[in-house]
């Protein structure tokens, strides 16, 4: 319930138990295994959990070093006795044989995941992001970010499910275009628009967002890994003077953002990161 876990029975509906723990979030992530639940934190924290309905007991906990900044918490997996856990780029591997708990003595392996070449190019492509939806806070934050207005035209790269470009055309009457590579989440983004009534206004394309031409944009929304915008660069640089992009939590590499600005989400008061360019953008000095 809202990052606080609870046992709930099955035949009333019912919680046995709750319990609220330290930075607990919506966005954390589950597995169970051999009766013990692992729960991997969004903060960084990974817990070993007795699965009973006898009360909340934690058997031990560690944190996962150098964490890489991040919204949403990957799913860690169990298999032979090893729990593997994915940060960004690493994969973090424990043995967790011996106990049955996991510690901070517990063997580690980290391996540099590389990015993979996509396409028939020679240029190296940015593996896509796992999905993570904008609070609905965030969205209209950073739309106010970019002062948008009734003539310009918002594209959203990466667009998901599609709540960026259809707030933007629900809200200012601006035409709006995202661009999403993975097949499930334009078929679902295109329902939404459909469901919206704004099919005149938006349009999502299933593409990949390095090959999208952003000359026609006047607003540019990001919420992408580093990795991902450094790649976007030579793109951005061909936006048409006084267009303006507004990036989600992360930076673009090199380039220094003319503004900064902090919101609290409505998802656990989660404290979120906005910055904005206006075009030319100037490499940081």
């Amino acid at each position: 319930f809202g990052g606080v876990p609870a046992c709930l029975d099955l035949n009333t509906g019912q919680a046995v138990w709750q319990k609220r723990i330290a930075e607990g979030s919506e966005r954390d992530s589950w597995v169970l295994a051999d009766g013990q639940l692992y729960l991997r934190q969004v903060r960084g924290s990974m817990r070993l959990i007795d699965a009973s309905p006898a009360g909340f007991v934690e058997k031990s906990s560690f944190r996962l070093p150098d964490l890489s900044p991040s919204n949403g918490a990957t799913m860690p997996v169990i298999a032979g006795g090893q729990l593997y856990i994915r940060d960004d780029d690493r994969l973090l591997c424990y043995d967790v044989r011996q106990t049955r708990s996991i510690d901070s003595n517990a063997t580690t392996e980290k391996i540099k995941l590389a990015a993979p070449t996509v396409g028939t190019s020679q240029q190296s492509r940015v593996i896509r992001s796992v999905f993570v939806p904008t609070p609905e806070a965030v969205v209209t934050k950073m739309l106010e970010l970019a002062e948008v207005t009734q003539s310009d035209v918002v594209y959203d790269l990466g667009s998901g499910d599609g709540r960026i470009v259809i707030a933007a055309a629900k809200r200012y009457g601006c035409r709006a275009v995202g661009f999403e590579i993975d097949p499930q989440l334009v078929q679902l983004s295109q329902a939404f628009v459909h469901e919206a009534g704004l099919e005149k206004l938006v349009k999502i394309y299933p593409s990949d967002m390095l090959a999208a031409d952003l000359r026609e944009a006047d607003v540019v929304t990001l919420y992408l890994v580093p990795d991902q915008l450094a790649a976007l660069v030579p793109q951005l640089h061909k936006l048409e003077p006084g267009a303006r992009v507004v990036s989600h939590q992360f930076q673009i590499p090199g380039i220094a953002p003319g503004k900064a600005t902090e919101i609290e989400s409505d998802i656990l008061g989660e404290q979120h990161t906005l910055y904005l360019w206006t075009a030319p953008l100037m490499s940081a000095k």
